[in-house]
């Protein structure tokens, strides 16, 4: 009786050992203190004191009432039941700091998990966007084999690749070089340079071909109208160009100018009628405009 009496002692005063080493009961209590590392130390030595509550449980499972006392490193005496609510605190609080670090844990794991599904989701319904609008695409070139359905994006190009772009368009075309837009055409027939020398150039005239709309068919010519750039404000200065007819295509009035490159082909006199406020009316006005023949329709 006596050896199990003083067994009970020993396993009580290690448990109140164990229990002393961990750290404070409300530093324990936070899930937000600690890192993985002194968590860890910690879980040690709460195992320790399971282990040894289970074994003394094992011999006495009333020991908390036990007839037997045990000293703190202050010299007090304390029974069993007052070593046990001591332990109690630092326990409790060890215990319920781990259920609510496993709770944020939980909550954290939780919310990640609905993010991923957010983001798989999103994709999924992206790929089937991209997956029914490919089949759509498809659908329509079966049926319409002309159709284009390609989406044209212009890439990002410094002016040394546009130069050796177009130059390259032009050699293609046994050009000696390319001219980029008609205004810089014009001023070079205005300065005096002979037609059969602009001749030998590419035209493409990414610079102002946008200004360009259809006004008319005129026998084998289209003539296009446009507004010249860079005059002064509140001028109305048109310039009329023609391209050869192609009995191919469908040339409906205010239709944007082919975008492409050209060749300049020949000078042509239309008759036009004049509008004018002046006292005398042209009779017999002709209009000469310059014929392109298009090389290559973007």
């Amino acid at each position: 009786m006596a050896n199990t009496q003083n067994k009970l002692i020993d396993l009580m005063d290690a448990m109140y050992a164990t229990v002393g080493n961990m750290r404070e009961a409300h530093w324990l209590g936070d899930p937000q203190c600690g890192s993985e590392g002194t968590l860890a130390q910690e879980q040690v030595l709460y195992d320790r004191y399971q282990s040894l509550r289970q074994e003394l449980v094992s011999l006495n499972p009333d020991y908390i009432n036990a007839n037997a006392f045990i000293v703190n490193r202050y010299g007090e005496q304390l029974s069993f039941a007052q070593a046990q609510e001591v332990m109690n605190i630092k326990i409790n609080a060890f215990e319920s700091g781990n259920i609510k670090r496993a709770e944020i844990h939980a909550q954290e794991a939780l919310l990640q998990h609905q993010q991923q599904l957010t983001e798989q989701r999103k994709h999924q319904q992206e790929d089937e966007a991209k997956s029914q609008a490919q089949a759509l695409l498809e659908l329509k070139q079966s049926l319409a084999p002309w159709r284009n359905t390609e989406e044209v994006t212009k890439p990002e190009e410094t002016e040394l690749q546009k130069h050796q772009r177009l130059q390259s368009l032009a050699q293609s075309h046994k050009c000696v070089s390319y001219i980029d837009s008609f205004q810089e055409l014009y001023q070079a027939l205005r300065s005096g340079v002979a037609f059969d020398e602009l001749t030998k150039y590419l035209v493409a005239p990414e610079k102002d071909e946008g200004l360009y709309t259809l006004l008319c068919v005129v026998d084998d010519l289209v003539l296009y109208q446009g507004t010249e750039r860079n005059l002064a404000p509140g001028s109305h200065f048109f310039r009329l160009l023609a391209l050869q007819y192609e009995p191919q295509r469908y040339y409906e009035r205010y239709t944007p100018l082919p975008s492409g490159a050209f060749a300049l082909v020949e000078k042509r006199r239309i008759a036009v009628k004049m509008a004018t406020e002046l006292a005398f009316q042209p009779i017999d006005a002709m209009q000469e405009v310059l014929v392109f023949r298009l090389l290559d329709n973007k």
